[in-house]
């Protein structure tokens, strides 16, 4: 098991166009991909903090879909929106109560 958790702080004005990108972009590329089991986005619109995170089988499968043209998009889309770059964590396992 994979897990990726992603902070951002998107730009006054421009969380609308970060969720849209998401719920578009991000969740069509990433169901269709090998290995992605589930997705979560949390946005606080006071602040423009956002928090993303995907469960994957595997390292692997995400690193796979990381290379594709969708995941280079998602990249390319999401930066300009962005304050500062994104705080990135990882894990190897999920607790569920």
């Amino acid at each position: 098991m994979f897990i990726r958790a992603v902070t951002y702080e998107v730009k006054p004005g421009r969380m609308e166009e970060a969720e849209q990108i998401y719920h578009t972009l991000t969740l069509h590329a990433l169901k269709a991909q090998k290995g992605f089991e589930k997705g979560y986005a949390m946005i606080n619109s006071k602040t423009g903090m956002a928090v993303t995170v995907a469960v994957w089988a595997s390292k692997e499968d995400f690193d796979a879909f990381n290379a594709t043209d969708a995941g280079k998009q998602m990249n390319e889309q999401v930066t300009p929106l962005l304050v500062n770059s994104p705080i990135v964590s990882e894990f190897d396992r999920l607790l569920q109560p």
